[in-house]
């Protein structure tokens, strides 16, 4: 890797920067920072909680995936003439979605949308198009942005969790038994 990149370092000295691409090449090298990670205490169960966790959570990743996909066609198609930066196309539309599921900056997009829609003199009903606007926002974030990634937090987490609740459910079984054969016995030295 270091003599493949030499030529990038020679690269300031001989005013070439085609070889500059290898330079990421060299920032391979830090993938043996993970090494650490086997300093962890319990990582076995924690690499084993987060595949579960993973395995558990891709219904709901396909779902908001689907629900971006839908959302970002029919943004396309509804603003498409007022802001083609963010909804030119589906793809751009659905980055603009997601952007809004992540509930970052989704209020300076629907905001510059409804600003956009109110000075456009070409549209029939501006202020229905303005209200159109913000409600379609508005349900995307409570769909997408509240709810879907809260959802998806929350079955992440239950089953990153999951360990902890077999062994108490464990726990609790056999108190359970204990207080059972303890009734039990209670009854049959009560009984003359």
């Amino acid at each position: 890797v270091v003599v493949v990149s030499l030529p990038a370092l020679l690269g300031p000295f001989l005013h070439v920067s085609q070889f500059a691409f290898i330079l990421i090449l060299r920032l391979g090298r830090l993938f043996r920072l993970f090494r650490v990670l086997r300093f962890i205490p319990n990582l076995d169960h924690l690499v084993t909680g987060i595949r579960r966790a993973l395995r558990a959570s891709i219904g709901v990743f396909l779902a908001l995936l689907l629900i971006n996909l839908i959302l970002a066609v029919m943004a396309t198609l509804m603003f498409r003439d007022l802001d083609r930066e963010h909804f030119g196309n589906p793809v751009v539309a659905g980055y603009s979605i997601f952007q809004v599921f992540t509930v970052e900056g989704w209020n300076e997009i629907a905001e510059n949308l409804a600003e956009r829609a109110a000075e456009n003199s070409t549209m029939a009903s501006p202020r229905v198009m303005v209200a159109g606007a913000r409600i379609f926002f508005v349900v995307a974030v409570l769909i997408g942005g509240i709810l879907g990634l809260s959802l998806a937090n929350a079955v992440f987490v239950d089953e990153m969790m999951m360990d902890n609740t077999v062994i108490l459910e464990r726990k609790v079984d056999a108190l359970t038994e204990e207080v059972r054969l303890l009734r039990k016995d209670l009854t049959r030295t009560r009984s003359p």
